[in-house]
């Protein structure tokens, strides 16, 4: 794979067939290589969300 494509689920059911595991193992992998790349981004990702719990304090009277 060398990090080039992305696994499809397409190629989930292929790899599953051709190594005889199940198509969710490696549409797992992919899943768990999609977030560890998204994580290093996290803090640009998150910078202008609000909690929740900011919103609540913002509506209930003081």
């Amino acid at each position: 794979m060398h990090a080039k494509r992305s696994i499809t689920p397409q190629m989930s059911i292929r790899f599953g067939a051709f190594f005889g595991q199940s198509e969710e193992f490696w549409h797992g992998i992919q899943i768990d290589c999609d977030f560890r790349a998204l994580r290093k981004e996290a803090s640009r990702i998150t910078k202008y969300v609000q909690t929740a719990e900011s919103l609540i304090a913002c509506e209930s009277p003081h």
